[in-house]
């Protein structure tokens, strides 16, 4: 079995269970949010440092890379925020919101 294959099949398996189980809808909540961080782990830990960087520059450089590191790094916050929520929102609710 290929690897797509695979992680598409556990991911099936996933929502089957969770759909006939007896976990609460904020224990689904929780567990795809866990979920999420752990996948995009990697996508996090490099924005952050990319935000420090930029604040290291302007604060060597004495420039207004300061103010811009401040910005983005709360834009990149919000966004991957936003993106973990609409995971949740897309695979905790099994799709009652779908038509």
């Amino acid at each position: 079995m290929a690897t797509e294959e695979y992680k598409e099949m556990a991911e099936t398996n996933i929502k089957d269970t969770l759909r006939s189980s007896a976990f609460t809808l904020r224990e689904k909540q929780i567990f795809f949010e866990k979920k999420w961080k752990k996948e995009h782990r990697f996508n996090l830990v490099i924005g952050m440092i990319v935000m420090i960087a930029i604040i290291v520059a302007g604060y060597y450089f004495d420039t207004e890379f300061i103010l811009l590191g401040a910005i983005a790094g709360a834009m990149f916050c919000i966004y991957e925020h936003n993106r973990m929520k609409i995971y949740v929102e897309e695979n905790a609710f099994d799709g009652m919101n779908k038509q």
